[in-house]
């Protein structure tokens, strides 16, 4: 007879060296790896400058991400992801900046009241909900949500989902632009994320770079970094 029953798994094991050591994970390592990374709870965050939900049980990402994190190629990554679609794992929602996953019966996996809930009754209830899930935080990505931002604020909102460091780099230039006098509206945010996507070219590391060139430099706008342009003849003095 087969093992059953429950393992408790703390989400900080994604922290330690073994799981992020040099080599690459397996197929098993990464499927434990999106349980561990999809939200808990429903959590509002800021993507391309629009306030959206990513709903418990969705993990807001892109394939570029996955696969420097699991150590993959752009293509296995898709693969596999197209695998766990077939094999109704995941949904998936993805476009050219992001890709949205769902994982079917999450709830089985992190339920919070392990007792009361069969495993059956939650198979039927997430895998009916998984569909509402994405059409929820699909529908918020694509409408405005200019207003509440005041209320977006005071959670500590994150411009960009997936990555802590980039999200801090760009906090850091919005509180920048408030101490020289120069705060941004949510229009202003928005262009400023595209803006910077366009001159980094999706490189998070390099975005993070211009960032702090302007942070340190008090730099109202976003520019090219310093050293690749000095030769084209800009007066970075005056900028």
């Amino acid at each position: 007879m087969g093992k059953i029953g429950w393992i408790l798994l703390h989400r900080k094991i994604q922290e330690c060296d073994i799981w992020l050591a040099d080599e690459p994970f397996d197929r098993r390592s990464a499927w434990v790896d999106l349980l561990l990374s999809a939200n808990h709870d429903d959590n509002d965050m800021i993507f391309d400058g629009r306030k959206i939900t990513i709903q418990r049980g969705q993990y807001l990402t892109s394939v570029r991400k996955l696969s420097a994190r699991w150590g993959w190629g752009k293509n296995k990554t898709l693969n596999y992801l197209r695998l766990l679609e077939e094999c109704e794992m995941i949904a998936r929602e993805a476009d050219s900046r992001r890709t949205l996953i769902t994982i079917v019966n999450y709830d089985i996996y992190q339920s919070d009241d392990l007792k009361s809930r069969t495993v059956k009754g939650q198979s039927k209830d997430s895998h009916g909900t998984v569909t509402g899930r994405r059409q929820a935080t699909n529908k918020q990505y694509n409408n405005d949500n200019n207003d509440n931002n005041d209320k977006q604020n005071n959670k500590g909102a994150l411009y960009y989902p997936g990555d802590e460091v980039l999200d801090r780099a760009f906090a850091d230039y919005v509180t920048m632009r408030k101490q020289i006098k120069k705060p941004m509206t949510d229009k202003a945010i928005e262009l400023a994320i595209k803006k910077l996507d366009n001159l980094s070219g999706g490189d998070n590391d390099k975005a993070i770079e211009i960032l702090n060139q302007s942070v340190m430099n008090s730099w109202q706008g976003l520019f090219p970094l310093k050293d690749k342009q000095t030769s084209e003849g800009i007066d970075w003095s005056r900028v």
